[in-house]
């Protein structure tokens, strides 16, 4: 059985306005299927979320992608289930409608290798609006944010 290297995850409500197309771009990634996993949590949507990633889940079956609802409501409770299914070491967190460009996830996985203390890392994000093309990923630390904690025994 592989291992998965990195768990994305989308917290979701009310979001089938931009759902599918945020899917879309993370099983269009550089890294191999197998290397990810794609976790839907569904903070008690109203509208046809659940539908809409269940049938995204059936036309991709490829791709490692689970949905899993979580009726207490919050972006933190969402947050928390996501971890808790989460089958890799690494978590990375994508609204429910942002699009990744292709190397999303690759360069977390750089980060993380580059820094393997740090605890968070994140990178800008950019509006579609003022998007034409998607950005191309020239040297993936440039402009992250890294956290590194320093862990000290206490005697």
């Amino acid at each position: 059985m592989l291992t998965m290297r990195i768990s994305a995850i989308i917290c979701t409500y009310n979001g089938q306005k931009h759902i599918q197309r945020t899917l879309r771009s993370l099983t269009q990634q550089s890294l191999p299927s197998s290397d990810y996993e794609i976790i839907v949590v569904n903070n008690h949507s109203t509208d046809t979320t659940e539908k809409i990633v269940q049938q995204f889940i059936v036309e991709h079956p490829a791709w490692n992608i689970s949905h899993h609802l979580e009726h207490m409501k919050g972006l933190s409770f969402a947050r928390n289930k996501g971890i808790a299914v989460a089958n890799a070491p690494i978590i990375v967190y994508i609204d429910d409608d942002a699009e990744a460009n292709a190397t999303f996830l690759e360069a977390h996985l750089n980060v993380y290798a580059h820094y393997p203390d740090a605890v968070a890392a994140g990178g800008k994000s950019y509006s579609r609006i003022f998007l034409w093309r998607s950005p191309e990923v020239v040297d993936p630390l440039c402009g992250w944010r890294v956290f590194v904690a320093q862990l000290r025994r206490t005697t």
